[in-house]
């Protein structure tokens, strides 16, 4: 939402898969926000890093929130990916695995 000032912003989740044991699940978030260069998805997720190319106001922030996530998803057994351009908005799929609560009676 930070720097979509008009358009919109989702949010959605589906279970890809069920197993006896576990689901795999994708998270999605998409706006239609100013999009990103190539060169600053190849870096998004690299420590300390941000872009501040004139297409996003400074963020104020250190850089470590993205590499986090993809730490965190990595640990839960998945997959994180960005696609983004220019004036196009960005869209990031998460992609992970959950375990199943197992029922007791």
């Amino acid at each position: 939402m930070k720097y979509t000032r008009e358009g919109k912003a989702l949010i959605s989740m589906t279970c890809q898969e069920t197993t006896a044991n576990c689901h795999t699940l994708q998270l999605t978030v998409e706006d239609t926000g100013p999009g990103m260069h190539r060169e600053t998805l190849e870096k998004l997720f690299h420590p300390f890093c941000q872009e501040e190319d004139g297409s996003t106001s400074p963020s104020g922030g250190t850089g470590l929130g993205l590499p986090i996530i993809k730490e965190l998803v990595g640990l839960m057994g998945g997959t994180i990916q960005v696609d983004s351009a220019l004036g196009r908005g960005t869209r990031a799929e998460a992609t992970f695995v959950m375990g199943k609560v197992q029922d007791y009676q």
